[in-house]
């Protein structure tokens, strides 16, 4: 089982129960566990853009800079008025 077949395997285990933020989050550590071409494996596992895996590693970056105190408790995935109609 080659590494692509191994990061979709664990993204069809998980995609079930990660909302928009935590599926970012998840592609971005994978992608930084993996090196260098890291990002394309999980675009090609996954079909999720590059884009949104950086964007995942800059929320990464700065989860590890300043960590929160505290879990928030009903935070906002997306801004109001963001989404389909």
């Amino acid at each position: 089982m080659g590494v692509v077949d191994q990061v979709r395997k664990r993204f069809e285990l998980l995609k079930s129960v990660m909302d928009e933020r935590m599926t970012r989050l998840w592609a971005a550590g994978e992608a930084e566990s993996l090196g260098r071409g890291g990002s394309a494996i999980v675009t090609e596992a996954t079909g999720i853009r590059g884009k949104r895996i950086w964007k995942g590693k800059c929320e990464l970056l700065t989860l590890r800079e300043s960590p929160p105190a505290e879990k928030p408790q009903d935070q906002r995935i997306r801004r109001p008025g963001a989404g389909r109609r």
